[in-house]
């Protein structure tokens, strides 16, 4: 698929595709942009799958685009299980996230325009923070660490400790 094509898709998007990452197949790699890559990067990334944040003007488009993207044979360690995806064609691939209940899209539009704004300013990578308290996003990595901690099986200091770290990395991100 043709960028200009990837990009057509991810600009037409509306809130009824909000929750949809699109990854296109582009030679041995996926790529996504911009709202796909926002997505990606705050829902399916943690410390241990980090993606690099590149930005780039195309032939044919009048913005900077901002995009990921991973090789086609590492799917499975950006989507574990695969779950929620879907096979759009041979070179599309759609994955359907749950988005936190509550989030209005508009304020979800502005979070993502700060954040392509900062990317496009810095040219680093960024990994997205919400800053509005409308939008409560914990990131998966953490998420993972509390349900596979074994809480019942550790004494009350250690579960004391447990508590204390995950509070430092929650305060970071804030």
């Amino acid at each position: 698929m043709k960028v200009f094509d990837a990009l057509k898709i991810e600009d037409s998007r509306c809130d009824e595709d909000a929750n949809i990452i699109h990854l296109f197949k582009h030679g041995m790699f996926y790529r996504a942009y911009n709202w796909s890559a926002w997505l990606i990067l705050l829902f399916l990334c943690t410390d241990k799958n980090k993606l690099t944040i590149l930005c780039k003007k195309y032939n044919g488009s009048s913005n900077e685009t901002v995009f990921v993207g991973f090789p086609v044979s590492s799917i499975e360690k950006f989507i574990p299980n695969q779950i929620g995806v879907i096979y759009t064609s041979e070179n599309q691939i759609d994955i359907e996230i749950d988005l936190p209940k509550g989030v209005a899209y508009n304020d979800m539009i502005t979070q993502f325009e700060e954040w392509k704004n900062q990317v496009k300013d810095s040219n680093e990578e960024i990994k997205p923070k919400t800053k509005n308290k409308n939008i409560n996003v914990i990131p998966r990595d953490i998420i993972i660490d509390i349900l596979s901690y074994p809480l019942e099986a550790k004494t009350q200091i250690e579960n004391i400790e447990f508590i204390s770290k995950l509070k430092r990395r929650l305060l970071s991100l804030i």
